[in-house]
């Protein structure tokens, strides 16, 4: 019905066979001009060769994309709910801030990142619920295996950006390069009170700290202005929720140029709960929340249409210059024996949006730090190979990740290594009874592909220049390395082959 706001774009589906689908919605002018302006956006994300004159045209003319997810944990219903609430509003809405608002931004709304785990959750909680509060009724402790945080295959795809082992992570990832949000936001919960950023310590370095808390100290008085209309409680720094690990949503978007952040409501998941103290949250409250928040979040972003955009561009400038203060300027990764495993980690790294080249000829490195041990003082050796080397470097539009996600070490904020240490030099003199003060970090704190896959790698401080070739994905999603020919010639064999599982 609301066909000139609106366009339904499918972009994958579930394992279990469910669509995975984005629901755009802006002005009547920009929808009809919606390739065009995908177009113009994806000239942001990669300037290269761009006249000044094009990308000031861009900057001026073109609407910012603003992405809202709901759902990647399917048991935390209320931002699936509060989509629904949310695209009806914006389609159907003659407010003047609502029109004002998608004149200035497409809104991306994926309705649901897993509807597998969802679906499998509301179909046993909706046959037991009675809306009971207490927190010892039936509703409250669904078996295990029908929890709807996971995918098909029980995974949690919010760890999942890094390694992109599921289908419906790969499929979304793929999405949102085509689109190259603005803003990303994604919908969670279920917290004591509301939460958005800013964040906790510790934040990424590349993900541009100070970059990051001033346009989400921005959104964040966008949504409690809205809150504060309502009188609603919320927070933001003090929940232990950070910006670290690159394998999150929020942090893989805001690692690409998004302003990424999460949004944790405090109802839903069940149909009602209570409190200590004697309150009660119910799933109403948690929908109304995300969606008052959504919808804060679109205006704030139509408000900063141009400086969201220009943020952007100068983000990707920035990768594509490099950082002159890191002397790593270049990894270089070698097989270890397995060019399978390379092979696999070129098609991981091409997928997350950062280039990969392979040498087709001699490589000769006069001095290359191997990664292990990931020491400052680790030796420098020289590094020579005939083919068949990753190069990978890292001045390019997705430099900033491509750094994240390869260097041997992540570094933290001095002053948070400051407090963790402080924390545990005090933890260290109370009595074994008295309870301990919290470590403040979330999940992940290290990582690093080459070590995952079992690889040797290199950091390049001045960066080799072999003949190379630029790797892409071929038909089957798959990357064919030079290097890398299987096959059995001779015809039909007559002998058996025993292949060590571990490679």
């Amino acid at each position: 019905a609301a066909k000139d706001r609106v366009r339904v774009v499918d972009y994958g589906v579930s394992v279990e066979g469910r669509p995975l689908r984005l629901v755009l919605v802006s002005s009547p002018e920009n929808i009809a001009r919606l390739e065009d302006i995908r177009g113009k956006i994806a000239r942001l994300a990669d300037p290269r060769g761009a006249q000044n004159a094009e990308l000031e045209r861009i900057l001026k003319q073109s609407p910012c994309i603003t992405w809202i997810n709901h759902c990647i944990h399917g048991s935390e219903t209320a931002s699936f709910e509060a989509c629904m609430m949310t695209l009806y509003t914006l389609a159907a809405s003659e407010s003047d801030a609502v029109q004002r608002a998608l004149r200035n931004t497409v809104v991306v709304l994926n309705p649901v990142f897993n509807p597998d785990g969802h679906e499998r959750y509301v179909t046993y909680y909706n046959s037991v619920a009675v809306g009971s509060p207490d927190r010892l009724a039936l509703e409250k402790d669904p078996p295990w295996e029908v929890q709807g945080r996971f995918n098909h295959y029980r995974f949690d795809m919010n760890r999942d950006k890094l390694a992109l082992s599921q289908p419906e992570s790969r499929q979304e990832t793929a999405a949102l390069q085509r689109w190259n949000p603005q803003v990303y936001v994604d919908q969670h919960g279920e917290t004591r009170s509301y939460f958005f950023p800013p964040n906790d310590p510790a934040v990424h370095a590349q993900a541009d700290r100070t970059r990051l808390l001033r346009w989400t100290t921005i959104f964040g008085q966008g949504n409690a202005d809205a809150f504060d209309k309502y009188g609603w409680q919320y927070s933001t720094r003090g929940n232990g929720f950070d910006f670290f690990y690159p394998g999150y949503l929020d942090t893989y978007a805001g690692l690409m140029g998004a302003i990424g952040m999460t949004y944790e409501t405090d109802g839903g998941g069940v149909l009602a709960e209570r409190h200590d103290d004697g309150t009660s949250r119910t799933m109403r409250q948690g929908v109304a929340h995300h969606f008052e928040a959504a919808l804060a979040t679109v205006r704030t972003a139509g408000a900063n249409r141009e400086n969201l955009l220009r943020d952007f561009l100068a983000y990707k400038h920035a990768g594509i210059a490099g950082d002159p203060a890191e002397k790593i300027k270049q990894v270089v990764i070698a097989p270890s024996g397995d060019p399978g495993r390379l092979a696999e980690l070129a098609e991981v790294l091409i997928r997350l949006g950062v280039e990969v080249k392979e040498t087709t000829s001699a490589l000769k490195l006069p001095a290359g730090i191997e990664y292990l041990p990931p020491s400052a003082t680790a030796s420098k050796s020289k590094v020579e190979a005939k083919a068949g080397l990753l190069v990978v470097d890292l001045a390019q539009p997705n430099g900033k990740l491509a750094r994240a996600i390869l260097e041997p070490d992540p570094g933290f904020e001095p002053e948070f290594v400051k407090d963790q240490a402080e924390r545990r030099a005090r933890n260290e003199l109370k009595n074994p009874r008295v309870r301990k003060e919290e470590y403040s970090f979330y999940d992940v704190s290290a990582w690093s592909l080459p070590y995952a896959y079992g690889l040797t790698a290199y950091s390049v401080e001045t960066p080799a220049r072999p003949a190379m070739q630029a790797l892409k994905l071929g038909a089957d999603g798959r990357v064919a390395l030079t290097t890398l020919r299987g096959g059995v010639p001779g015809g039909k064999a007559k002998t058996a082959y025993l292949i060590p599982w571990g490679t």
